[in-house]
């Protein structure tokens, strides 16, 4: 989209048609705009008689691709506003104006970018009074079995993200804590800590409580500074309350290698779970990793994950749906990840994690145990929540380049120790990889074409092979 004069370009996100974001009591103008071949200066908005000041400066690599070339103009031109949704008035047309100022002068246009029906709905839902109504009749719908679990759940250490905010009712979790399986398996949970947020740990911990399968140990190994004693203090009035909580506070924080060979010593269980710090585990993690070991005779069990936009829980913005194990597609990039659980037997066999490979050290660690077993067990459930905040890497893997680095050398200690002859290099992607493997001999390769009477594409297919094969 661009001005009247043709030379500003832009597009809002925010509010748009629908989609509207509130937070805080302020409503959200978000998107982005250049001027070509200018640099920009400020961004403002204006609503009424008031103007706010935007921060910019955003890195949107669509736009750079759109764009190219323009370069760091449009590469870095994301913005956004907040107006104080108090101010926003019903009865006029919701109009605002762009204004951008570079260093050839002002640029400035006028948007309506969303009716004013939308803006009295969500006028309507963040009134006090319509919350109160909401949270009435929620209740006097709920049975009460169901409002007794929940008011348990939220009194517990205080932990607010209860099983039905994953969409598990009390009656699901209740059957899953009474199952009975042929297998008697505990599960040692590991999470190296280092200067959690006080929400963060709060909510990682209690979505470890509420697991359904209850033979679990929580084995919690603190790195954090002096400048994060709350995360010691936390920890061990948690751990005086439920015996299945272990912390040990480290003398030196040694890197997220060392620091989970730290968790691995104090594990007593049949089987280790990995963990983040700040994630969450759905509650029915645990069981449907224990449904396939008992099912499927797994030694390493892999789930399903999901990415949210902290700290809502609900703001969903990447789910990773897995294929069931494949060596050659492992090798180019580890789909693994979250949530993993693997034999202790097998980890005490190929020792704990290598902190050369820190940055891709669960991607070394699963190679490693790739080795050992062939019963790699992949359950389609979206188990594990990795959340996407400032303290967090979920957010993308570009900004960390030696991740790929580390993956690389961890690849290539594999393939020697298979006796694999092949080389490796970096994929476009970060964190991608490719081999190049070296042919013994001359074999034959068999191309089977299933076909019926359409020759016309046959003989295109045997063609592009006769053309094209090396």
């Amino acid at each position: 989209m661009t001005s009247e004069n043709g030379t500003l370009k832009y597009t809002i996100d925010f509010p748009r048609g629908n989609a509207v974001r509130i937070e805080d009591g302020q409503l959200v103008v978000s998107g982005w705009a250049f001027v070509p071949g200018a640099k920009t200066e400020s961004i403002e908005i204006s609503y009424g008689k008031r103007t706010f000041d935007a921060e910019f400066g955003a890195e949107r690599s669509d736009v750079g691709a759109a764009f190219p070339k323009s370069g760091d103009t449009s590469l870095y031109s994301g913005f956004a506003a907040k107006i104080p949704f108090g101010s926003v008035s019903v009865f006029r047309r919701f109009s605002l104006t762009l204004k951008v100022r570079t260093e050839s002068g002002l640029e400035e246009i006028r948007l309506c970018p969303v009716g004013r029906k939308r803006i009295l709905k969500e006028k309507i839902k963040a009134n006090f009074f319509y919350r109160k109504l909401k949270e009435f009749w929620k209740d006097f719908r709920t049975p009460n079995q169901e409002k007794m679990q929940i008011r348990a759940w939220k009194c517990r250490h205080d932990f607010t993200l209860d099983p039905l905010a994953f969409g598990v009712k009390s009656d699901v979790w209740k059957a899953q804590r009474e199952a009975a399986f042929p297998k008697n398996i505990k599960f040692s949970i590991l999470v190296p800590l280092y200067n959690t947020p006080k929400v963060f740990l709060r909510e990682m911990i209690g979505s470890v409580l509420f697991q359904t399968y209850q033979n679990w140990e929580l084995c919690l190994a603190d790195g954090s500074d002096s400048e994060h004693d709350y995360v010691q203090k936390i920890c061990e009035k948690i751990a005086k309350e439920d015996n299945r909580i272990k912390y040990k506070k480290l003398e030196k924080n040694g890197g997220i290698s060392e620091n989970t060979n730290e968790c691995i010593k104090m594990a007593t269980g049949d089987y280790i779970s990995l963990f983040d710090h700040d994630d969450l585990l759905h509650p029915s993690a645990l069981f449907e990793t224990m449904k396939a070991i008992c099912e499927k005779d797994a030694d390493f069990v892999y789930t399903d994950e999901a990415t949210f936009e902290s700290p809502v829980l609900h703001k969903i913005i990447h789910t990773n749906f897995k294929p069931d194990f494949a060596p050659d597609y492992f090798h180019t990039n580890n789909y693994i990840c979250h949530f993993s659980s693997f034999k202790k037997s097998l980890l005490d066999k190929i020792g704990g994690f290598n902190s050369a490979t820190n940055g891709a050290q669960d991607f070394d660690l699963f190679l490693r145990l790739s080795e050992q077993t062939s019963k790699i067990v992949h359950v389609p459930k979206c188990l594990y929540y990795w959340r996407a905040s400032p303290a967090s890497t979920a957010g993308g893997s570009g900004a960390k380049p030696y991740t790929t680095d580390a993956g690389k050398l961890a690849l290539e200690s594999h393939i020697k120790r298979c006796n694999i002859n092949a080389e490796v290099s970096k994929g476009r992607v970060p964190n991608t990889y490719k081999i190049d493997y070296q042919i013994k001999g001359n074999p034959i390769v068999s191309i089977l074409i299933p076909n019926y009477e359409h020759w016309q594409t046959l003989k295109k297919c045997v063609d592009s092979i006769k053309e094209k094969s090396t």
